[in-house]
């Protein structure tokens, strides 16, 4: 595991641990916030796992959003 992965899995881990207070999050959304940081944090390439226009895809895409805002909170944004 590389630091940057290891600081994706922190901060996913802060986000969904065991022990973190919050309304419970589909697999779907779950799935965006991680592609999100793996994306911005460590530069990992993504495609959205699922069709446009599906609830599946909405659920990803809004839990995107939450791991830009993550990446973003943590400062470690990879320059594009």
């Amino acid at each position: 595991m590389t630091i940057l992965t290891a600081v994706v899995e922190q901060l996913y881990a802060r986000a969904f641990g065991p022990n973190v207070a919050r309304d419970p999050r589909s697999r779907q959304y779950r799935e965006g916030v991680h592609a999100a940081l793996s994306n911005r944090i460590a530069a990992a390439p993504f495609a959205p796992p699922y069709s446009m226009g599906t609830v599946d895809a909405d659920a990803w895409f809004a839990g995107w959003d939450e791991g830009v805002r993550l990446s973003r909170e943590y400062g470690g944004e990879v320059p594009a």
